[in-house]
């Protein structure tokens, strides 16, 4: 039971309240893991698609909530207690052990993430997304391996060399861009309780500190990378640039190249979700500072979003949208109960409303990234269908035949339909063969082709000529 006077509600529900409460939080924990999955091959197949990327951080932020320190009303508090932070890497990677936890000191932190057991070493927090990258670094490593070994197995070399690229640098930029919020967030936590006294503890800081020098290097060098671009097409070398930095085809591949700022969406982003996190984790006592903050971040995001238009693929940018406004509603409503909270911490009657809207918030953006995935296939199948459809049939002659229409003779390996519904007349066909065989000579001239809708040939007795 946590005291008003904490700023914290009791849960005083009912069981039925609770078990409702249960059954929507495994319903988000189902499609969030099911969005983990399917940002994960997605990245696999299509390296530059921004959706893994961003609906990972987006997840983030909506969950982080649970760590400002405002009187939330019972049911959402409830989910936010029993709400699992998604993982911030592969999804198959285990959070790290009890028994391995119990080895590692902690230190007191505010009630706020004691509640929700945040350790104070960074390696505990930051485990999942940390051994993630450290098995995309060894993968790449033993491909790499492949690549330089292997060559004489021609098959296994070009396959290799064909994925390697993408593993080595667009899949380890995705995921660590991706859990620049997780990033932030421990990395306060480690700060305000920064404890040398054993080697872990040392170990876990220094990990931090190299974790956040990397991750300024890397926003660094996509703006060199975004620069780079932007220079060679002022001299029309952009094409050579592109080549060149294919392999970080993340960072600029599916957005629109008319003004830098457009092009550069994953460094806008990325600074964004650090900016974040650490807004929740510096800032935990004051509750309203945060929130004016974070919505702050928000309107800003939607802002660019909206004055930009950064995506080339008009359903990402949907998506995105969709997802940026539900970020938006749901730190307005933070920001209204944190508010309320300055006047009366132990009423939950006002808040009620926006604790139901919230929980409901939770489950529409954990499945969002499904239903637009569904949608996008979809969209990809209806294209190639359309693409297939309007494509001209074309009926193969052998490669040597010789067309003779009167005088002039026309090599010709392909004749196509072209949708018309008048007939047209043969000309005569000779097979020229090997010396020794007899030449097939036929005058087809009382023959005619019939265009159709269906793109069907059909040959048909011409028996006006034959009169």
């Amino acid at each position: 039971m946590i005291s008003p006077n904490n700023k914290l509600c009791s849960l005083d529900i009912d069981p039925s309240d609770y078990e409702q409460v249960k059954s929507l939080v495994n319903g988000a924990q189902a499609g969030g893991t099911a969005s983990g999955v399917i940002g994960l091959l997605m990245s696999l197949v299509d390296s530059a698609n921004p959706s893994a990327f961003t609906m990972a951080s987006l997840t983030k932020m909506l969950q982080y909530m649970k760590f400002l320190r405002i009187g939330y009303p019972p049911k959402l508090y409830l989910m936010l207690l029993l709400q699992k932070t998604a993982s911030g890497g592969l999804n198959f990677v285990p959070e790290m052990s009890d028994s391995m936890k119990e080895g590692i000191p902690d230190k007191s932190l505010p009630m706020q993430f004691e509640i929700h057991k945040v350790h104070s070493n960074f390696l505990v927090g930051f485990w999942q997304p940390l051994i993630s990258m450290v098995i995309i670094v060894g993968v790449a490593g033993i491909l790499y391996l492949i690549e330089t070994n292997l060559q004489e197995y021609k098959r296994v070399h070009s396959m290799v060399t064909k994925i390697s690229p993408h593993i080595r640098w667009n899949l380890f930029l995705m995921v660590f861009c991706s859990n620049y919020c997780d990033l932030a967030f421990y990395t306060a936590v480690s700060f305000m309780s920064a404890n040398f006294g054993s080697g872990v503890a040392v170990l876990g800081f220094l990990i931090c500190l190299s974790l956040n020098t990397l991750a300024f290097f890397i926003v660094v060098f996509m703006i060199q990378i975004i620069v780079s671009l932007r220079t060679a097409r002022s001299h029309n070398a952009e094409d050579e640039v592109k080549k060149q930095n294919e392999k970080y085809k993340m960072v600029f591949e599916v957005f629109k190249d008319q003004t830098l700022f457009q092009q550069s969406f994953v460094i806008f982003f990325s600074i964004r979700a650090y900016a974040y996190s650490a807004v929740v984790g510096f800032f935990y006592n004051y509750p309203v500072v945060q929130a004016v903050l974070l919505l702050i971040l928000c309107i800003a995001t939607l802002a660019y979003l909206f004055i930009k238009r950064p995506m080339k693929v008009l359903i990402n940018y949907i998506q995105l949208i969709f997802c940026e406004v539900i970020i938006l509603s749901v730190n307005l409503c933070v920001l209204i109960m944190s508010m309320i909270d300055q006047q009366d911490p132990v009423d939950n009657g006002k808040k009620e409303g926006f604790g139901a809207f919230i929980i409901f918030m939770n489950i529409v953006i954990s499945w969002s990234m499904p239903v637009f995935t569904g949608i996008k296939v979809i969209l990809i199948i209806k294209e190639y269908l359309m693409a297939r459809k309007s494509k001209p049939m074309t009926v193969k002659l052998p490669p040597r035949a010789i067309l003779q229409n009167g005088t002039d003779t026309v090599n010709m390996t392909t004749l196509q339909t072209n949708g018309t519904a008048s007939p047209r007349k043969l000309p005569r066909i000779q097979m020229p063969t090997r010396p020794g065989m007899p030449t097939f000579d036929h005058d087809l001239s009382s023959y005619q082709i019939n265009d159709n809708e269906t793109s069907v040939v059909e040959l048909t007795k011409n028996y006006q000529n034959n009169r």
